[in-house]
């Protein structure tokens, strides 16, 4: 291994090591604080009919496990079985105005 490459691979060993801190950019983890609703909306008329029955769950999160498996799932066994559907999540997210107009 050449002297210039192995140079290059311990200072990225080193900096994959740095206190998040010492960092320039912050992560905010996204995966606590869900609601998750199993179902899907309806249209009546001119407005969409809200979800009812809504739960707090962290992601990740798996709801057809929840469920009795079922030998005709349209899953199959390829899927465990598990039955399938539609399920919506959502959380509401404060936004600090320093982040306005930023990119990452």
């Amino acid at each position: 291994m050449s002297k210039p490459l192995f140079a290059f691979i311990v200072i990225a060993l080193h900096l994959a090591t740095l206190p998040d801190a010492w960092c320039a950019q912050q992560r905010h983890l996204l995966d606590e604080g869900w609601q998750f609703a199993l179902g899907d909306v309806h249209v009546e008329g001119d407005a969409r009919v809200a979800l009812h029955g809504w739960r707090n769950v962290d992601l990740p999160h798996d709801w057809s496990i929840e469920l009795a498996t079922r030998e005709t799932a349209p899953s199959g066994g390829g899927g465990g079985y598990f039955q399938t559907g539609i399920g919506w999540y959502r959380r509401n997210l404060e936004v600090p105005d320093a982040w306005r107009n930023r990119r990452s």
